[in-house]
C-alpha cells in the first residue's frame, strides 16, 4: 500500500511539474497584474479566429501557421518604474526556462528607441510557446504571449 501511495504521490508531483513547466510565464502575469501601471488582456480561441495572423517583422512578413489556442498581453504604462518592469520580465522569462530568439542580426535599437525581444520554448520546428517583450524609448512595454502549436513562416512576395 506504501509503494501505490509513494508511486501515486511521485506520478502527481511529475505531472504537475510538467504542467507547470509548460505555462510557466502565467507566473509573469500573476505577479503583475495588481500593479496600478500594469494592464492585462486575455483572448480565447473563439476570439482570435477574427485576427490575422500575418505581421511585418525586420521588414519580411511573416505568418503564424497552426493553432493558436490564446493570446496574453500585460501593458506596462510609462512610468518611473517601467523601464524597471520590463527588465525584470526579460529576467524572469530567462529564469523559466524561455530561449531567447535573435529577431535581428543588427543589435542597434531603431530610432525611435523601440527594442523588441522574443522568447520561446520552441521543440524542433514547432512552437507551443512564444513571449514578444516590446519597449519604447520612453521605457513603457508590453508583453505579448502567445500560446497554442504553430510555425512561424516567411511569406515570399
Amino acid at each position: 500500500m506504501k509503494k501505490l501511495l509513494t508511486t501515486a504521490l511521485l506520478a502527481a508531483t511529475t505531472l504537475a511539474a510538467v504542467a507547470q513547466k509548460s505555462n510557466a510565464a502565467q507566473v509573469i502575469y500573476d505577479d503583475l497584474q495588481g500593479n496600478n501601471n500594469v494592464t492585462t488582456l486575455s483572448l480565447n480561441k473563439q476570439m482570435l479566429d477574427a485576427i490575422d495572423t500575418d505581421f511585418d517583422l525586420n521588414d519580411q512578413t511573416k505568418h503564424l501557421k497552426g493553432d493558436i489556442s490564446s493570446i496574453k498581453v500585460l501593458l506596462v504604462d510609462d512610468d518611473a518604474s517601467a523601464a524597471k518592469t520590463i527588465t525584470d520580465i526579460r529576467k524572469k522569462l530567462g529564469k523559466l526556462g524561455y530561449r531567447e530568439i535573435d529577431l535581428d542580426d543588427d543589435a542597434e535599437p531603431a530610432a525611435s528607441g523601440k527594442q523588441v525581444w522574443a522568447y520561446s520554448n520552441k521543440k524542433g520546428t514547432r512552437f507551443t510557446e512564444a513571449h514578444f517583450v516590446v519597449q519604447d524609448g520612453a521605457g513603457a512595454g508590453v508583453l505579448l504571449s502567445i500560446y497554442g502549436d504553430f510555425l512561424l513562416t516567411e511569406i515570399k512576395e
